[in-house]
């Protein structure tokens, strides 16, 4: 951990095993971590503040099948001046790595591939390099 890189950080997904769990592994190394569940809250704090990288669960809400708010909010994100890195996270990868792509996010991770674990050092190092090569 080098905490002359400490960073800010913004978490939105809807499951809080899920917000828990990133927030563990990014606090470990040395970056400050804010957690918001839905889009409403999300789509205010992105407005607000500053944020070095943003993680954003692709569905904020798993029961509406076609929900996308994800990429809402990667837009959003995007168009501010200074847009940190972005990271999609999902459990529903299917087609949207078009969509993801055209929308301009960094990274997609998957929370569990095709029954698989969740790759923690995967996540980790996919972090770091993006903070790495922040603008």
């Amino acid at each position: 951990m080098n905490t002359d890189l400490k960073r800010s950080i913004l978490v939105v997904d809807d499951q809080d095993n899920w917000r828990e769990a990133l927030t563990s592994l990014i606090t470990q190394e040395g970056h400050t971590v804010k957690t918001l569940s839905n889009f409403e809250e999300a789509e205010k704090e992105i407005s607000q503040s500053a944020f070095d990288l943003v993680i954003l669960d692709l569905r904020l809400v798993d029961t509406e099948v076609f929900n996308v708010q994800g990429l809402e909010l990667l837009r959003l994100v995007k168009a501010q001046k200074a847009a940190p890195r972005v990271i999609i996270l999902t459990g529903y990868p299917g087609s949207l790595r078009k969509g993801v792509e055209e929308y301009g996010a960094d990274a997609l991770v998957l929370k569990a591939p095709q029954g698989s674990r969740f790759d923690i050092k995967g996540f980790k190092a996919q972090v770091q390099s993006l903070l790495q090569h922040k603008n």
